[in-house]
């Protein structure tokens, strides 16, 4: 609802590349047998199917205050990183993790090492294993996997993207066009936000370029450089975030003229601390 970079000798593609793994649907989403065989069935439809996520969230009774989670010891270094991710997530929705000293059986998030950054796209009945190369280890990179795992797909899949960018194709390597392929309208749910330039989910304007060049043109130059960032959650993406998981939770404003005040959600810090109700934030 993403795509990170390889380092090569080449200067000009210093940050063009992403090291997600190329034969993943979307660069960096695994998908099991079942989920594999729907994608493979929507893309001959020239689209692709977005109900998986729908059935495959972690909530428990209704909630999701226990997503187990264990950490390789090859990875041991990316530990911090991995912390500052899910207390990112503990801040702004209503999703708890709890670290395990041993791998769990059932279903939990399972950080270990890979060729690139990856994961598979919602709940797994045997753990979610999340591949995260040393160029992976970085906050922003571990909230977008995450993502995945909760349930998200990229950004720039929804049905309605291109109103707001232009995909480059004749930029793109042959090999990975799949990858910018966009969602069935029937089948998104986008929990009644916008698109967002600013979330954690979005592609970088050069992943998966063959010559340097743009695959994602922005419809307004003033917005390019907004894209792939990647640096925490924006605005948008804790509100859908919330709308998946967090409705019926426990959460209230704390002031009783919080109706009012909607249009400031965004942008001031008084509202988004005592109106989380109103402004989707709980």
């Amino acid at each position: 609802m993403m795509k990170f970079f390889i380092f090569t000798l080449l200067a000009a593609y210093v940050v063009c590349q992403s090291p997600e793994e190329g034969d993943m649907v979307e660069g960096d989403i695994e998908l099991d047998p079942d989920q594999m065989a729907a994608y493979m069935e929507q893309m001959e439809k020239a689209g692709n199917s977005f109900a998986a996520i729908k059935s495959n969230l972690w909530k428990t009774n209704g909630r999701a205050d226990n997503i187990k989670y264990y950490i390789d010891s090859q990875i041991s270094g990316a530990s911090s990183a991995i912390s500052q991710a899910i207390a990112d997530y503990q801040k702004y929705t209503c999703i708890r993790f709890s670290r395990q000293s041993r791998r769990p059986s059932g279903p939990h998030l399972f950080f270990t090492t890979g060729s690139g950054c990856s994961s598979p796209v919602g709940r797994m009945s045997r753990g979610n294993s999340i591949r995260l190369a040393r160029g992976c280890w970085r906050k922003g990179t571990i909230i977008h996997e995450i993502g995945h795992s909760i349930g998200l797909f990229h950004e720039q899949s929804r049905p309605d993207r291109d109103n707001f960018v232009t995909i480059r194709w004749e930029n793109i390597k042959e090999q990975n066009k799949h990858n910018f392929n966009k969602m069935r309208a029937s089948n998104w749910n986008k929990h009644d936000t916008n698109y967002d330039y600013d979330s954690i989910m979005h592609y970088g304007s050069r992943y998966f370029t063959k010559n340097g060049g743009l695959t994602i043109q922005t419809k307004n130059s003033a917005d390019q450089t907004r894209i792939g960032k990647r640096s925490g959650f924006s605005e948008t993406d804790k509100i859908q975030i919330n709308r998946m998981y967090c409705q019926g939770s426990t959460c209230a404003d704390k002031d009783s003229r919080c109706s009012g005040w909607t249009s400031y959600c965004r942008t001031n810090n008084f509202v988004k601390t005592n109106c989380k109700k109103t402004c989707s934030l709980c």
